[in-house]
């Protein structure tokens, strides 16, 4: 990914307007290569100091609404034009997010002045909310297909970077090892703040699907725990696992490690340094029971309701130094009623918090 852009080298004048050929070019191809030499980089006024240039058009439901133009002295690899797809892709999210948050803006703005009391005013709140309707769509949509561009270079980044680690291609020395521990501690967070974001674009577009099968609780664990581990290595925090069951339980064995990982991360951001989670699954014969107790900051009863809430975040020193979506526990909660299951919340302030999910024991087809 050492790709090296330099914006300053490009010179892309305002006033220039494409032949048609070339705008043919961009709306019907995936991405359309060029250099300084052709008759393209001429007819865009491009400067000669950079030597290739890639444009990627900005897709939305297939339908192009814009491009980017990238630029750099060496041609562009298979894999750099990977990632810049999946960059392509976050940037037309982007710029309709944007449109739609200006949406809202302007509905506040018409509320305010009261223009509801005219019809003229009346129609333009109802087109406003049919276009947020529609955009909200379509946001969904392109959330939830976009997620094997960006969980794919991501993945990559940990797997290189566990290779590194394990010090298979050769020993690393101490400021290595840390910079690699680096990199896969925060790709993990990354990966594990997109997963939330395209995981409640699919809930609310109702696109989540539910797969289910014969789970083995021991394996749950330890695989998670093992993806997780980085994460509590750089704080020190010592995870401990039991299980007590003898059946295995029919449900969706990657929203399990998603609830699980989600808990795991959340009790990892709020406990500090030093600290110990332990999880435990027991079996009774209703019920499987999956409990996450930690020796964290630990949540005050009056928000043990509203932390399940979307993009709620509860104020303290702590929360303030931590990155988070505030989508974990929502989705969680609904991962869980997809299992026809429940969770809930034992914890006091200042002394930790235990969460606790019971599975019920029915086959569901």
């Amino acid at each position: 990914l050492n790709l090296q852009y330099e914006s300053k080298n490009i010179n892309f004048p305002k006033n220039v307007t494409i032949s048609e050929s070339f705008r043919e070019k961009i709306l019907n191809s995936e991405f359309f290569e060029f250099d300084n030499k052709s008759k393209f980089s001429k007819e865009l006024q491009l400067e000669d100091k950079t030597n290739y240039f890639v444009i990627l058009p900005l897709l939305i439901q297939g339908v192009v609404f814009g491009c980017i133009l990238f630029g750099r002295d060496e041609k562009f690899s298979k894999s750099d034009l990977n990632v810049l797809k999946a960059f392509t892709a976050v940037c037309a999210y982007a710029i309709k997010d944007a449109e739609l948050a200006d949406i809202f803006k302007m509905q506040s703005k018409i509320l305010q002045k009261n223009v509801e009391e005219t019809s003229i005013a009346y129609g333009e709140i109802e087109q406003a909310n049919k276009k947020i309707v529609e955009e909200n769509k379509i946001k969904n949509e392109v959330l939830a297909n976009i997620s094997h561009e960006l969980r794919t270079p991501l993945n990559a980044i940990i797997g290189f970077s566990e290779i590194l680690k394990s010090e298979h291609l050769g020993q690393l020395t101490n400021k290595q090892a840390h910079c690699v521990n680096d990199i896969q501690v925060s790709s993990i967070h990354l990966l594990g703040m997109i997963n939330e974001i395209l995981d409640i674009s699919k809930i609310e577009s109702n696109m989540l699907k539910f797969s289910p099968n014969n789970v083995d609780f021991s394996l749950l664990l330890s695989e998670t725990v093992n993806i997780i581990a980085p994460l509590a290595l750089k704080k020190n925090v010592k995870i401990t696992t039991k299980t007590d069951i003898k059946s295995s339980y029919w449900g969706d064995y990657q929203k399990l490690q998603q609830i699980l990982f989600n808990l795991l991360s959340n009790s990892i951001k709020f406990t500090p340094k030093d600290g110990y989670i332990e999880v435990c699954v027991s079996e009774d014969l209703d019920n499987f029971t999956l409990s996450v107790k930690d020796n964290g900051i630990g949540i005050d009863k009056k928000h043990h309701e509203e932390i399940f809430s979307k993009f709620v975040q509860i104020e303290n020193d702590m929360a303030q130094k931590e990155s988070s979506t505030g989508l974990g526990l929502t989705i969680t909660k609904e991962l869980v009623k997809l299992h026809q299951g429940e969770i809930t919340l034992e914890s006091k302030l200042n002394e930790g918090a235990k969460f606790i999910i019971k599975l019920p024991k029915l086959r569901i087809d």
